[in-house]
C-alpha cells in the first residue's frame, strides 16, 4: 500500500518530469539511445513518449547489442519509420 501522500506526491514530480521531457523535445523529433546502460525506458514509461528498441549488432565478445528510438507525443508513425528505415 502507498499512502496517498506519497502518491499525490510522486505523480506531482511525475507532471515536472513531463514538462521538462516536452520542452527539451521541442528542438528534437527522435533521440537514439543504447538500451543498456541507460535509464532512457523508465523515462518514457513516466513521460508516455513513444520508444522503440531493435537490434545493433553484435560486441566483441558476440553479445548482442541493440538502440532505442524515442519520438515526441503522438508521433509514433515517424518514429517507427526511422526505426525500420534504420533497420532496412
Amino acid at each position: 500500500m502507498i499512502p496517498a501522500v506519497e502518491y499525490v506526491l510522486a505523480n506531482r514530480v511525475r507532471t515536472l518530469v513531463m514538462k521538462a521531457m516536452e520542452k527539451l523535445m521541442n528542438d528534437i523529433d527522435i533521440y537514439i539511445v543504447p538500451v543498456h546502460g541507460t535509464d532512457n525506458s523508465t523515462l518514457t514509461n513516466l513521460t508516455g513518449h513513444p520508444a522503440i528498441s531493435v537490434p545493433n549488432g553484435f560486441t566483441a565478445k558476440g553479445t548482442p547489442t541493440g538502440i532505442s528510438f524515442t519520438g515526441k507525443l503522438y508521433n509514433e508513425a515517424e518514429l517507427l519509420a526511422v526505426a525500420k528505415a534504420y533497420q532496412d
